[in-house]
């Protein structure tokens, strides 16, 4: 491809289902939450540099304990917005004229690994946009207000979307600029909403453009972490890790 690709990592979260401060801050195998993602960013080849966006204040630890290389990727921190779309517009902004390709990444997945950012970093390159997202298994029940089950919803076909996700910058920018019109000067109008202006991921907007948006295959371990037991599962899978026998027997 021709020009940059340009990793937008969203740590604005206030974390109020946490009830532990902003997201950002918080401490995953003692080290700051958003510095997981920075870290597997700061050594992935696939992508040229990373802008956060977030509170700079608290991300000071996150970004101080990355490597001088890993730290040298990071072009800039911009302030976040009101709501997921417009930090994600904010990220854009500061991405640069270079940008070739657009990764949103949520800093509250940071389990992530480097190849599934160059597999949606090549998937979005390849199809104009795409995410990772994982096969759902579960079993589906819409319910009625009176908390019985009206029907039950088949899952084949059915996938639960993760981050990364990605597109084409100039995609990725327009798909934000018609949802921004349509949301105006109200963003949580039901007008918005049905029109599809007003997404819980990013590739939603595109999406909502009539664009093609490429499935690559995620990873079970990359969870967001959002509750109390997201947290706790994610010091147990560390502490899994550590433990682990390594191949070999070594």
């Amino acid at each position: 491809m021709s020009g940059s690709v340009v990793a937008l990592v969203l740590a604005a979260g206030q974390g109020s289902r946490l009830g532990q401060g902003p997201k950002a801050a918080l401490e995953l195998g003692g080290r700051p939450l958003a510095s997981w993602s920075l870290k597997t960013l700061g050594a992935c080849a696939a992508v040229d540099r990373v802008v956060v966006v977030g509170d700079e204040a608290t991300l000071a630890p996150a970004l101080a304990s990355l490597s001088p290389a890993a730290r040298g990727k990071v072009a800039g921190v911009v302030a976040g917005g009101a709501s997921r779309e417009e930090s994600c517009a904010l990220g854009l902004a500061a991405a640069g004229d270079d940008a070739a390709i657009v990764l949103v990444h949520d800093a509250a997945r940071p389990f992530a690994s480097d190849a599934l950012f160059t597999a949606v970093a090549a998937a979005a390159d390849r199809t104009g946009a795409a995410l990772a997202a994982v096969p759902l298994t579960d079993t589906l029940k819409r319910g009625d207000a009176a908390g019985r089950v009206a029907t039950t919803i088949p899952r084949t076909g059915l996938w639960r979307a993760q981050t990364p996700q990605g597109a084409r910058a100039d995609l990725l920018r327009r798909a934000h600029a018609e949802a921004a019109l349509v949301r105006g000067a109200d963003p949580a109008s039901r007008t918005a909403a049905e029109d599809g202006a007003i997404g819980t991921d990013d590739v939603a907007l595109v999406e909502r453009l009539g664009a093609d948006v490429e499935i690559v295959p995620g990873e079970a371990w990359n969870l967001k972490i959002t509750t109390a037991e997201d947290l706790a599962w994610a010091e147990a899978w560390l502490g899994a890790r550590a433990t682990a026998p390594r191949e070999g027997g070594r």
